[in-house]
Order: C-alpha cells, then structure tokens, then sequence
C-alpha cells in the first residue's frame, strides 16, 4: 500500500450543519443476522443519508435482501474479504462520515443522530467507535461468554483510543481516503483490518474515540473451532505481527502489562499442573498462579456473574484462563516468525 502521509489534515463538516453520514456495510451471507440487522438500519432515525452495501462475492440472496435498504449495492465477484467490501461500497460516497457496520449486529434507532452529533461537537475528531452490549443474542455458553468479555474490555478501555472497529466505527471520509482505506492486500479475510487501519490513522496524528456508550448488539453464535481458529490465527497471530513491527506493545484492550501477566500466569499454571500431584513445590507454584489469575480476573468475573448462571460463569473463565494460553501461543508464533525472517536475512547477507 501506499505510505500514508505524516498528518491527517483534519476538515470537518462546517459546525452549522449535520455532517452527512453514510453508513457502509460488507455481507457475503443471507440469514437471519442479515435480515435483523437490515431491519434495524431500516429503522434508523433519522436516516443516514446513504446506506451502502458491499456483497462479498456473488450471492443473489444478500442481493436482495440489501435491495430492501438500499439502492446502492456493489459486488465482489469473489469473496475477497471485508476490508476489500468496506473500501468497494465506500467509493464514490460524498458523506462528510463513514459509519461502518458489520452485517451480523442490531444498531440503536439513535446511532445516525448520535454519531453525527459527535462529530459537529468536536471538529478535532477524526474517528468514534463503539462496543458491543451486554445482551448478545445467541443463547449457547460461547457467544454468551465471548460478547460480554468483548463489551466488558471495551466498556473499561481508554477513550482515547488507538484502534478502529469495523463492527461500529465511524471516520471522516476525507481522512479514510488519504490513508487508502482498510488494507484489502494484507487482509483477505476477517481478521485485524480495522485495528491496523486505527494504528495508521493514530501514527499520522489522527484521534479516535472510543464512546463505550454507543453499544450495538451482536447477533453473531460463536462455536469452539470457529472461535479458537478465529482467535489465533485472525486475531492473535496477525495482531501480535503489527505490535511487533510498530516496535511497541499496545497498552489497551487488554493486551497491556495485564495481559501479558495473565498469559504468564495460565501457562505457569499449565505447566506447574502435571507435577502438581507429585510435587509439594509444583502445588505451590500452580496454587500461587491460581490466585493470581483470580486477581488479575476479578473485575470480569464480577461483571459476568452479573449475566451468567454459576456452572455458566465458571465454564466462561475456564474458557478464559484457556484464551490466555492460546493468545500467547499466537504471539510466540509471531516473535518466532521476526525472529527467524532476521536470522534468515543475517544468513543471506554472510553468504552474499
């Protein structure tokens, strides 16, 4: 991708109007979630003045299922992923902001007027995101669990952010366009678009913030293998990479100082567990990162005990303490992929 400028030159809509605000959206599935979610961008008031759909790939039903919002539908002729779809429907809008949205969440009747109103109150404002509510839809211990982490982590997150968030992030148009928009080369599935994108926007002197107020619902149901495979390789792998190669571990969302003790903490206690049973040093050793990730837990275990039933809160933080191991397999994996492409480049300099 081209290098981004140095600066974002900030030029927001003049403070006597409201912005225009065009609410863009990649769908590559028809369902359910769709139609929900379509139902409650229709119900927006006031309306956005455009809605524009990206069809990831060539599926007639999201066709028409989007022709029911909208007339501005656009299409991939293959899935080529959501940052390939939120560029491709952002083309050719001349709204002051974009307001992205994924396809799988129910939007507030308010957010246009909310969003909107942000933007004319602060013309330093480059980007506003939100987060998920505590109220997901899907029934099942997974979704329940994951949704309310996600909203919890963002709910005690810093307003000033660092980060996009493709699921509701708005972003002057202008300043969108002068970075290129989602990087669609590097990321041609979900995976961390919108994070890198937030990065680029913050190194160029962009500010984003995060309203923990704006909540959208997520209508998404986790299952095991979709949330691990998703987790690691679209989550922690790739974010892990571009930590690495900014040269500063982020500070926020929960991949602070934290963070990485709770990852030291659970594979202390994988580790410590086997011997425990043989090993009066091994039980204390595993005892002491018990307490630990308790500590280090508690505020989220009060939050979830909130939502869940006993046996489900338990299974949660079982689940948790497991996303702590798994998160920091994903960035070993990155630190040995930088570590052995600087071995490989040393090697090729010697025998050059």
């Amino acid at each position: 991708m081209p290098t981004p400028s140095p600066a974002v030159v900030d030029t927001p809509a003049p403070p006597d109007r409201r912005p225009r605000i065009a609410v863009v959206m990649p769908a590559h599935r028809a369902g359910p979630e769709l139609d929900m979610c379509l139902a409650h961008l229709h119900a927006l008031d006031p309306a956005p003045d455009e809605i524009r759909i990206a069809v990831d790939g060539a599926n007639s039903a999201v066709v028409h299922a989007a022709a029911r919002v909208t007339n501005r539908i656009v299409t991939l002729p293959q899935q080529s992923g959501p940052a390939a779809a939120r560029n491709l429907a952002a083309s050719g809008s001349s709204a002051d902001v974009l307001l992205f949205v994924d396809a799988d969440v129910a939007v507030p009747r308010d957010l246009v007027a909310r969003v909107a109103a942000a933007f004319s109150d602060d013309p330093t404002l480059d980007a506003l995101v939100g987060s998920y509510d505590a109220a997901p839809t899907a029934p099942n211990l997974l979704s329940q669990y994951k949704n309310l982490q996600h909203h919890y982590t963002h709910q005690h997150a810093s307003e000033d952010a660092q980060t996009f968030w493709g699921a509701c992030g708005a972003i002057r148009r202008q300043i969108f366009e002068s970075l290129d928009g989602f990087d669609a080369e590097r990321y041609r599935h979900p995976s961390v678009e919108d994070i890198e994108l937030g990065y680029r926007l913050h190194a160029a002197g962009g500010r984003i913030r995060l309203d923990p107020s704006i909540q959208v619902t997520h209508l998404k149901t986790w299952r095991a293998w979709d949330l691990l495979r998703t987790e690691v390789l679209r989550r922690a792998i790739p974010w892990s990479r571009l930590m690495l190669e900014r040269g500063e571990l982020q500070s926020d969302l929960g991949v602070g100082a934290a963070g990485r003790a709770r990852v030291g903490a659970a594979w202390v206690l994988t580790l410590s567990a086997p011997a425990a049973l043989r090993s009066r040093q091994a039980r204390r050793i595993a005892a002491a990162a018990v307490l630990a990730l308790v500590g280090l837990d508690w505020q989220l275990a009060r939050f979830l005990s909130a939502h869940l039933s006993p046996t489900r809160l338990a299974a949660s933080l079982a689940w948790h303490w497991f996303a702590h191991l798994y998160s920091g397999v994903g960035f070993a994996w990155a630190v040995g992929e930088r570590l052995w492409g600087a071995t490989q480049s040393t090697s090729g300099r010697r025998s050059g």
